[in-house]
């Protein structure tokens, strides 16, 4: 009988979780409240102040529509506001009464201002999220206080007049638990009675079968006449037998009921769950108040995304106008000779093209102002390790204005016998040393030309001991490539200068920094004794001709990376990486 009072007992206990499950569904109410504004007045852009979205806890969701083309994105206040610039928009805030308002800002003009150079906030790199669609845009978020959302349409349309802030309402709980869980749970407990009612009905069925017995023959009684000790407790039939026995079956039945309300902790939401703290790490933990890095991690892989969709696009249809919507300076220059080479003779070697991976070391600035660079490097591919000609790449990109996306201005092979220097974590970043900088050992604006004079001179430079010359294999090559250049019908001669690529210097975790510059070698061969040039391979490519009567005037581009240590360090200047690229070739 105990046992099925236990099977009672359980179903009992999940028919409540499993009615207040039903009653939470039923009677719970809208799932969501929404706020709905027309915007006021008419503009290309809007900006949602993050009060409007951070009033409610919860997911907030913007939806924008009124338009053929509507756009929803988020970044940093700092940045929305300085991607706007100039531009009139509307300030989507709160009152002080709670309602929503939307009012036109007019920027003061800077006199000489530079025109945006971007119309459509689609695509930008500056937003950690964005979206976009033809009858409506919506974007789920949770807003910091830092940061704001902008709405707009194709740029050239005004905004779209009607947005809405949706947040989900707070389902109602029992025991820490809402509706999805309590049904979970109670059947869960369902299934736990009806084990224990198959058990004790198989346990009733069992006693009420038949039970033939042979009689035995009566024995003779004996007369004991030791003295009566009592009633044997543990052969009673009365009332105390059947209250252990029902304490007996009511053990395992607590124990059951407490295993199943302690199963439902992992299902904890809302108000009663407990979410872990982050941990401070970095600068941040020492109290130093660092501006925040220019892009996250997760900005960083939809920026790389798209570099390697742009890129391989280039790369495949030899097109350097794509390739300048993400390449600039010496990077750009190398593509676009490259192009020109493989379309005159396509069995050339191409450019390494850009992973479509994450980077293994990822350095971005942390600064408010512009340009803005970041540094990444990326390890080969597990299928390229086997080939030992794949290189690990180096990339610096940089942002010249809050309209502009980012772009690569130098890409280097690392050299295998040299490490990158130890640097700051990706989520505190580093700053950019001035190109002026005294406190290294070489002002950063100094290193493309001393290492040029000591390409060229050698060790006469006055720079030589100032470079690092175990480990540079550039160097090296040169020499070498130089010796073998040599001929008794041609004349060589080599200038190496500074090249015209930006100098871009960062920080590292020692005080020196990583400091990227191209340098020009110009090489002029000039035929001897009235004959004519043979040229091969890229040259001739580029060239555009077999036989050069006349000189030959062919410009070779060093991309390269620098560690330069501090001023006062017993380091010299060594060269991390390096590509070399042929981006003129022409007759005098």
């Amino acid at each position: 009988m105990g046992r099925f009072i236990a099977a009672i007992v359980v179903f009992a206990v999940a028919l409540v979780f499993l009615a207040t499950g039903i009653a939470f569904k039923v009677f719970a109410g809208p799932q969501t409240v929404s706020e709905k504004l027309s915007l006021a007045a008419t503009a290309n852009y809007a900006i949602v102040d993050p009060n409007v979205l951070t009033v409610r806890p919860g997911v907030q969701s913007v939806v924008l529509s009124g338009s053929t083309t509507n756009m929803v994105g988020y970044g940093r206040t700092v940045d929305v506001l300085s991607w706007i610039g100039e531009s009139p928009y509307l300030q989507v805030s709160r009152l002080p009464n709670g309602k929503l308002s939307s009012k036109l800002v007019t920027p003061e003009v800077t006199e000489g201002a530079k025109a945006p150079t971007i119309v459509s906030p689609l695509g930008s790199d500056m937003w950690l999220e964005q979206s976009t669609g033809e009858n409506s845009a919506t974007l789920d978020m949770n807003l910091p206080s830092d940061m704001s959302v902008i709405l707009a349409s194709d740029g050239k349309e005004p905004v779209p007049s009607t947005v809405n802030f949706v947040w989900p309402v707070a389902k109602a709980t029992f025991l820490w638990m809402q509706d999805d869980q309590l049904l979970f749970l109670g059947g869960g407990i369902t299934l736990v009675g009806i084990a224990l009612y198959l058990w004790a009905f198989a346990h009733y069925r069992a006693k009420q079968g038949p039970r033939r017995r042979t009689p035995k023959p009566p024995k003779p009684r004996k007369i004991s006449h030791t003295p009566h000790r009592g009633i044997d407790a543990s052969r009673t039939r009365g009332r105390r037998a059947g209250v252990r026995r029902r304490a007996f079956i009511a053990v395992p039945l607590t124990l059951a009921l407490g295993l199943a309300l302690s199963s439902c902790s992992p299902f904890q939401t809302g108000e009663g769950a407990q979410t872990p703290e982050p941990t401070v790490t970095g600068s941040d933990q020492q109290g130093v108040d660092l501006p925040p890095v220019v892009v996250t991690q997760a900005q960083m892989k939809v920026i790389m995304e798209d570099l390697a969709k742009v890129a391989s696009t280039a790369d495949t249809n030899l097109d350097g106008n794509v390739a300048g919507t993400r390449f600039a300076g010496a990077a750009l220059d190398a593509r676009r000779a490259n192009y020109a080479i493989r379309k005159a003779d396509s069995s050339l070697a191409a450019i390494p093209a850009i992973p479509t991976t994450l980077p293994s070391l990822f350095l971005p600035e942390a600064t408010n102002a512009w340009p803005r660079s970041i540094l990444a490097v990326f390890q080969p591919a597990a299928a390229e390790k086997k080939d030992d000609k794949a290189p690990t790449i180096a990339v610096v990109m940089q942002q010249l204005s809050p309209r502009d996306n980012y772009k690569v201005v130098y890409q280097t092979n690392l050299q295998a016998n040299q490490t990158v220097p130890e640097v700051a974590a990706a989520d505190i970043g580093t700053v950019e040393v001035p190109a002026d900088s005294k406190l290294l050992l070489l002002s950063p604006n100094m290193v493309a030309a001393a290492y040029g004079d000591v390409l060229a001179y050698g060790d006469k430079s006055i720079y030589f001991d100032s470079f690092e010359s175990t480990g540079d294999t550039l160097r090296a090559a040169l020499t070498a490539e130089r010796a073998q250049q040599n001929a008794d019908n041609v004349a060589i001669t080599y200038t190496d200068r500074a090249g015209t690529g930006p100098v871009v210097a960062m920080a590292t975790a020692t005080s020196g920094a990583l400091v990227s510059v191209s340098v020009d070698e110009i090489a002029r061969f000039e035929p001897q004794g009235g004959r004519s040039l043979k040229l091969t391979g890229a040259l001739k490519a580029l060239a555009g001709t077999e036989l050069a009567p006349k000189p030959i005037n062919a410009t070779y581009q060093f991309e390269l990376l620098f560690f330069v240590p501090a001023i006062g360090s017993t380091q010299r200047i060594s060269l991390v990486g390096y590509s070399e690229n042929l981006t003129k070739a022409a007759m005098e």
